[in-house]
């Protein structure tokens, strides 16, 4: 190559006009083509976004530029995946007290009210409170404060207590509606409850014979039993049947109506049909069936053949038919009962103390 000064060379800023280009290897004078000035190295140049973007000018192959734009409208939003979203068109309006519960009063609307309240840390232990139906008024008789409830209209009743099962209250001897605050398909535990009793809310009041109470409590038979729901646990219980303390002491007997246990098996159901022997039911009689996921029916018989039911219900899948639906469930006052075994203990009482008369008189 001439002794040729690098200024003194034409510049050329186009690749594809140049035919060589020169220079040394060691002490040799080598050229070189441009187009291998890359070879075995990279020639092309890419750039790939997710779904919610555009890309323009790729790939760049020599000089360029990339240009990434957003594919959606102005509604829209990315997600986590790079997809794009539309934002809801409907936002949350309303307004929410603070110490009130927010609720949903109309279709994206949150409000509260002073009916519903919650505190965190004014009860006597420091811990929380919640009020219903006090009109904002503080709690002052419970943590949990309740003034409001639904008239529950039944049978005529005086007492109320929980039916096991899933049943409603039971009611016993007395009349007209009763103003029920709170209903539980479970039961309540705790350290203690109390009962209002006040003489000045009652009339026709008259003591109990308690000669009478005790030949009653003497009729009644404690009885040991397992029950056929295993929800209920597997262990033994001493109590009494409802159905032999009716025939003695109806008044502590309520009946109202529920579900029994008399069929407890497991089957499948698909257009109705449910593939299971029943021997307690009846075209036109209702069983509860359970599924899986908890949700529960209670549906009518239509069909039967003694070994396949079919109702009337939509459902499909695994079903576990519990029982069917009577008129006659049969439920157990025990605060009747102890009540009962007090006036019944009194008369035992006066007998005791009588003897001991007797032997006194013996002695002497």
């Amino acid at each position: 190559m001439a002794d040729i000064k690098f200024s003194a060379f034409t510049a050329e800023a186009n690749p594809a006009s140049v035919d060589f280009i020169v220079g040394y290897a060691g002490a040799n004078n080598v050229r070189i083509s441009p187009s291998d000035l890359n070879s075995g190295g990279v020639t092309s140049v890419a750039l790939t976004m997710p779904a919610a973007f555009s890309v323009a000018g790729s790939p760049v192959t020599g000089a360029g530029t990339f240009a990434v734009t957003g594919s959606g409208a102005v509604t829209d939003y990315v997600d986590g995946t790079g997809a794009l979203q539309v934002f809801p068109t409907s936002l949350i309006t309303g307004t929410v007290v603070a110490g009130e519960i927010p609720y949903a009063s109309g279709a994206n609307v949150l409000s509260s009210s002073n009916q519903l309240t919650f505190t965190t840390n004014t009860s006597t232990s420091g811990g929380p409170t919640i009020g219903i139906g006090l009109a904002g008024v503080a709690n002052s008789k419970g943590a949990i404060e309740v003034d409001t409830h639904i008239d529950y209209s039944g049978q005529p009743f005086d007492y109320f207590l929980y039916t096991g099962a899933g049943g409603p209250f039971t009611n016993f001897a007395g009349a007209g509606t009763f103003a029920i605050s709170v209903h539980t398909s479970g039961r309540y535990m705790g350290s203690g409850i109390h009962i209002y009793s006040d003489e000045r809310t009652k009339k026709d009041i008259s003591v109990s014979s308690s000669k009478e109470d005790l030949e009653t409590l003497s009729k009644i038979e404690i009885s040991n039993y397992k029950y056929i729901d295993e929800g209920q646990g597997p262990r033994e219980h001493k109590k009494v049947i409802a159905q032999q303390v009716m025939k003695h002491y109806p008044t502590a007997v309520s009946i109202n109506k529920d579900v029994v246990p008399c069929i407890y098996k497991k089957s499948t159901i698909q257009d109705g049909k449910i593939n299971v022997e029943i021997d307690c039911c009846k075209v036109g009689d209702k069983v509860k069936l359970i599924y899986p996921d908890g949700n529960k029916e209670l549906v009518e018989i239509v069909e039967s053949d003694g070994k396949t039911v079919k109702v009337n219900s939509d459902s499909s899948g695994e079903v576990f038919v519990y029982g069917k639906e009577v008129e006659d469930y049969h439920s157990v006052d025990y605060d009747a009962l102890a009540m009962l075994n007090i006036s019944a203990t009194q008369e035992l009482h006066k007998i005791i103390k009588e003897l001991q008369i007797e032997i006194n008189k013996l002695k002497q």
